[in-house]
């Protein structure tokens, strides 16, 4: 016999028993429970409350928490900075007072109302037009907008806020990043293609093993003097993405389901919800991508934008040529957008709106939603039956045909004049829905938008401000690739209103560049002016601006007292501290710095040194508040240094009391001013 194989003499492996099966499944179980606690135990793990407590006294405050969006962004760019979307700080009164009409505002950027500063939001738009035809109610509109996400986490976001902070009514405008926003399906913050791989994911993420890997695998955040790079610049995660194709059907798809999930948390909580349709830049933004690469024939780029220079000369000739390649490549979205501006140049507007917006379907970098997302969240209303603004509609009716600037700062970000519009699209829906007690003649008595905008401290540079944002946009990739024409007109504009300023402005620029250049961000325009203004001896402009700072400051807050210090200065330089208004302003400072102070980080160098100037204002002038602000600045972060540089010194606060004493010479204020000019 020949010799038996090593593995013929071995014995056969039995094979493991169920018990024991499950046994090994347990066991498994059991060890990664251990592991959760552990974790656990180290801080990983859960997901950051909805709410913070924030303040008790003269009323209950919540806030929404800073971090609450940071389970949606796991991935930091490669230099370690944080790619976490923003969104506004909201204070919301627990309980609901008696007599308020509270209103959730859902969505992304736009709601956010980026990039304006928070006095000037679609929500603070809603807020005054529903306060202005109820004067009866409090009227609450809660802006829960965060910039760079996709539907899903307004969906998580929106089911808290829904159980938590007991609305009256809930505004969804969302869509726009189902490709590249965070949860997006074609982003670098992905949580999977469908509804049901990112209901897992987001799972995973909240766990405290997930959460511990991470902080392994990622870079540790880095001191960028607090300045986000551009989330557009990190969160595509291709290329190119072909029209129609399958990430389009799986982004209406997840649209469609997050929505739907949102409608059902509002009717658990018999509350009452409206969807909305999306409105993008049509014309004057040329599509990103098209599908058809140039290697394979198609007519390049170059060649499209050749003939778009000869518009305005030869339209019928561009028109001809446009069509004829159209013909050859009918998804190559810059023809078709050559198509659209030929039409737009003849004059037959109707047609070159169509064109528009095919262009814009066809863009294969597509940031702004294309039709087949408004069609989902028509159908889905009329599924559902739930009432549908048609924000589309009415942008289409002002703009006579295709969207262009006027209504929009960029590709999908509202102007001003835009916000308003969104805005007043949802008051008309509430009105005509009867899904508020809004009188009927309401809509039609509302203010103009630029009256409106007024009401709401609204002033030129801060549409330069928001203005100089955006070009840097446009000379970002992946916006710079085919819309250089857009960071010029935006040049154009700027140069315009810089030809227009006088003295004052000029100041107020100046110094608004030096604050966000120290700061490491571009800081609201508002306060600076107000100090420049100030500092030229210019009390009304300085109290103009001071308001406007004011309405867009975080309330309860250092920056909040900071900018009602500069507001004080600017009635005593002009009337002194004994005149009624500047005695009313001291109280109430005095009042809201002692409200502050018993909020969560305080003293911050910033309010130290605002409190040490309030205690010489209010005839203290007390040493040890001097020698906390001392202390305090010199740990002050990055981008409140500049804030502490500009602020008056002390001996100008003396001389301010000194002048408003009985028995001194009249005077309109301190004979010389201190702060930015010096």
């Amino acid at each position: 016999m020949g010799q038996l194989s090593e593995a013929a003499r071995r014995p056969a492996r039995r094979p493991l028993s169920l018990v024991q099966r499950l046994f090994l499944v347990a066991f498994g179980c059991f060890l990664l429970l251990a592991f959760e606690l552990v974790c656990r135990g180290f801080g990983f793990g859960g997901t950051p409350p909805l709410v913070l407590d924030f303040l008790s006294e003269p009323e209950t405050l919540v806030e929404i928490n800073p971090r609450v969006a940071a389970p949606f962004f796991a991935r930091r760019a490669p230099d370690g900075s944080e790619t976490v979307g923003a969104h506004r700080r909201e204070l919301v009164r627990r309980p609901k007072a008696e007599g308020t009409l509270r209103v959730l505002f859902l969505g992304a950027s736009s709601v956010e109302g980026f990039p304006l500063p928070r006095n000037l939001t679609a929500a603070e738009f809603l807020e005054r037009m529903l306060q202005l035809s109820l004067p009866d109610h409090r009227v609450e509109v809660i802006n829960l907008g965060i910039t760079a996400v996709a539907s899903f986490p307004v969906r998580v976001l929106g089911e808290r806020a829904i159980a938590e902070l007991e609305p009256d009514l809930v505004l969804v405008y969302a869509g726009h990043n189902e490709m590249f926003g965070a949860a997006g399906v074609a982003s670098q913050q992905s949580l999977g293609r469908s509804p049901r791989a990112m209901r897992g994911m987001y799972f995973v993420r909240r766990t405290g093993l997930g959460q511990l890997l991470q902080s392994l695998v990622q870079p540790s955040p880095q001191d960028h003097g607090e300045q986000r790079r551009h989330l557009i610049e990190m969160m595509a995660g291709v290329e190119r993405i072909e029209p129609n194709g399958r990430l389009h059907r799986a982004a209406v798809s997840n649209l469609v389901d997050n929505l739907e999930g949102m409608v059902a948390a509002a009717r658990r909580a018999e509350v009452p919800i409206v969807l909305s349709t999306l409105v993008s830049l049509e014309k004057g933004l040329h599509p990103i991508a098209s599908w058809e690469a140039e290697d394979s024939g198609v007519v390049a780029e170059s060649e499209v934008q050749a003939w778009g220079e000869r518009l305005e000369s030869e339209p019928e000739v561009v028109l001809q040529q446009a069509e004829r390649w159209a013909g050859q490549w009918p998804r190559h979205a810059g023809v078709v957008y050559l198509e659209a501006q030929a039409l737009d140049q003849l004059g037959r507007v109707a047609e070159a709106a169509v064109a528009y917006g095919r262009a814009r379907d066809l863009d294969a970098m597509p940031w702004r939603a294309p039709q087949d997302r408004n069609v989902a969240i028509q159908e889905l209303a009329s599924r559902l039956g739930v009432p549908l603004n048609r924000a589309d509609q009415r942008f289409a009716a002002e703009a006579g045909g295709a969207t262009d600037w006027q209504f929009f700062y960029d590709h999908v970000h509202p102007s001003l004049r835009g916000q308003d519009l969104l805005a007043r699209s949802f008051f008309r829906t509430l009105a005509d829905q009867q899904l508020l007690p809004i009188p009927p003649a309401s809509a039609a008595r509302l203010p103009k938008w630029h009256a409106l905008a007024r009401q709401l401290r609204a002033h030129p540079l801060e549409g330069y401000a928001a203005l100089h944002k955006m070009k840097t946009l446009f000379e970002t990739p992946p916006m710079s690739h085919r819309n250089a024409a857009a960071a010029l007109r935006i040049a154009d504009v700027l140069d315009a209103q810089a030809a227009t300023w006088d003295p004052i402005d000029r100041s107020a620029v100046d110094l608004w560049r030096r604050l966000s250049t120290d700061a490491g961000f571009t800081v609201p325009i508002s306060y600076p002016a107000a100090r420049a203004a100030l500092a030229l001896g210019e009390p009304q402009w300085a109290r103009s601006y001071a308001a406007a700072a004011v309405a867009n400051s975080y309330p309860w807050s250092d920056q909040y007292l900071n900018a009602r210090l500069v507001e004080l200065e600017a009635w005593a330089f002009e009337l002194g501290l004994g005149a009624e208004d500047s005695r009313r302003i001291l109280r109430e400072l005095h009042d809201e710095l002692e409200v502050v102070r018993r909020t969560p980080g305080q003293p911050t160098p910033l309010l130290a040194a605002v409190a040490a100037r309030i205690s010489t204002l209010d005839g203290v002038d007390d040493d040890s508040a001097w020698r906390e602000a001392e202390s305090l600045e010199t740990r002050a972060p990055r981008w409140v240094r500049p804030f502490l540089e500009v602020l008056p010194p002390r001996e100008f606060y003396r001389r301010l009391v000194a002048s408003s004493k009985p028995g001194s010479a009249e005077s309109s204020g301190p004979t010389e001013s201190s702060g930015p000019a010096d």
